[in-house]
């Protein structure tokens, strides 16, 4: 049984390999959001009023996009980083309230009591919509940023992508506002359920083959 995350590749899975693969969701949303809240709960964080910058590359027009959210939504911000090279990570980000070395407790605990995202990880855009939060989800191209378009684009979603920060400039009033979860909820609902059955059929089904 072979599942992939992403409508593309369903056809690497078959020109590639021959091999017929089904589309499920990520499995970080078919956890149960309230098991997400009561590891935050574990937490010893104790900031409030603040929004999240997620970003797995820092870069000189991140920092930026950062200042500039800062005057848009006029709150803090706490900076999470990736945890691979984390002393490169915080010299390119050369800014405060950096958490180079967040806990998982901490992590959630901070995106899940934030008032906005903006991150350019697939699985910080996931969390996002997991916590029903608004958010700016930032095209990854060294990690893959078809992965974003095809989570977005099926969540009809894709209108919190962009490429550039003059993008964001030029779109602040429909950037920078809240998002109705209500359909976003029903599409995941549906496609939670199909992705729980399949993982079912796969584990209880009959077998192929057995000789491994």
């Amino acid at each position: 049984s072979l599942s992939v995350r992403e409508d593309y590749a369903v056809e690497i899975a078959k020109e590639v390999f021959d091999s017929m693969a089904k589309k499920v969701l990520d499995p970080v949303f078919l956890c149960d959001v309230e098991e997400y809240l009561n590891v935050a709960k574990q937490s010893k964080a104790t900031e409030k009023d603040f929004y999240v910058n997620f970003f797995l590359d820092p870069s000189e027009e991140k920092r930026e996009i950062i200042k500039y959210s800062q005057n848009i939504l006029k709150k803090q911000y706490i900076n999470l980083i990736n945890a691979d090279h984390v002393e490169e990570n915080i010299r390119k980000m050369s800014m405060d309230n950096v958490k180079a070395y967040a806990e998982i407790e901490d992590w959630l605990y901070y995106y899940a009591n934030s008032d906005f995202i903006i991150t350019d990880s697939f699985h910080g855009t996931c969390f996002a919509i997991i916590f029903h939060k608004p958010f700016i989800s930032i095209a990854n191209t060294l990690r893959g940023e078809n992965r974003f378009i095809s989570l977005l684009k099926e969540l009809n979603l894709m209108d919190r992508l962009v490429y550039s920060f003059d993008e964001i400039k030029g779109r602040k009033e429909e950037l920078f506002t809240s998002i109705d979860y209500s359909e976003v909820d029903r599409i995941l609902e549906v496609k939670r359920e199909e992705s729980k059955q399949w993982l079912k059929n796969a584990i209880e089904g009959p077998r192929k083959n057995d000789d491994f």
